[in-house]
Order: C-alpha cells, then sequence, then structure tokens
C-alpha cells in the first residue's frame, strides 16, 4: 500500500494500491543428441531445449548461435558443423518482458572430429 500525505497543507489525503510483480529469469535446459562427432554434411546435431521454462509463465524465445557463423531460432533445432573443432554453442532465452533478468545464456561445448 502506497500512503501520501502532505499534512503541511490543507489537501486531503489519498491512498492506493500498487501492485509490483518482480520478474523471474527463464530457466533454461539445453540438451544435445551428442558433442562428440565427426563433422560434414551427414552429422547433423539435435539441439533441444524444449525443457526450458519460465516460472512466471511468460512465452519464451529462443536463438541459438553455434559458434561457426550460424544461428537458428526455436526451441529444438537441427545445425550441422562443416568443419572440426571445439564449438561453443550458446543459446539465448527470452523471456520478453524487456529486463536484464529476463534473458538467460547457457553454453555447451561441442567437439567436431575430422572424417576419416
Amino acid at each position: 500500500m502506497l500512503v501520501i500525505d502532505d499534512s503541511n497543507t490543507d489537501c486531503r489525503s489519498a491512498e492506493d494500491t500498487l501492485t509490483v510483480r518482480v520478474n523471474s529469469p527463464p530457466i533454461v535446459d539445453i540438451k544435445a543428441a551428442r558433442e562428440t562427432f565427426a563433422g560434414g554434411d551427414y552429422d547433423a546435431v539435435i539441439f533441444d531445449a524444449t525443457g526450458s521454462y519460465d516460472p512466471d509463465g511468460d512465452p519464451l524465445t529462443f536463438v541459438w548461435d553455434f559458434g561457426d557463423g550460424s544461428i537458428a531460432s526455436g526451441s529444438k533445432v537441427t545445425h550441422t558443423f562443416k568443419h572440426p573443432g571445439l564449438y561453443s554453442v550458446k543459446l539465448r532465452v527470452d523471456d520478453g518482458n524487456g529486463l536484464k533478468s529476463s534473458v538467460c545464456w547457457k553454453e555447451i561445448k561441442i567437439k567436431v572430429h575430422q572424417r576419416k
């Protein structure tokens, strides 16, 4: 409750009730079908964040950065790494409230071996 009272004037006091909602950040859960594999056109990896949720029930948006210059959106995506290397795959999850706490990042490492 917020009460404003200026007793130094002839004004009346007024009362009003305010509701303050504190935004909780999303809970991010990432799974990769596998984390080590041989790269190439036929080895796609499924990245799954469908276990992520927002404690406040807000709808979430998902943006994946695969560390190789490619990005994708959606809670479940497939990506093919063309070259061997160690990639940091990052997921940005946003609950749309525009606050710093409404965006979470999570990172996993994917190792791609040279195809024999």
